[in-house]
């Protein structure tokens, strides 16, 4: 977010990339079971300039069942 009378960052400036892969199975009965992988990234305002805050990977599974 910039201030547009300073045109500067302010505060709440924040920037992030998320990526995501997955696959699965399932029917028209809607059971299903699906695995998949997401990393992000967090940036935030540090000293003046947006910089590297967090990162984050996860591993997840997901399922329906009758």
């Amino acid at each position: 977010m910039r201030a547009i009378e300073k045109d500067t960052l302010t505060p709440l400036s924040i920037k992030y990339n998320a990526y995501e892969a997955f696959a699965g199975v399932g029917d028209s009965t809607k059971v299903f079971l699906q695995g998949g992988y997401r990393f992000r990234t967090n940036d935030s305002l540090k000293n003046g300039s947006v910089q590297r805050v967090s990162k984050s990977n996860t591993i997840y599974l997901q399922s329906k069942v009758l």
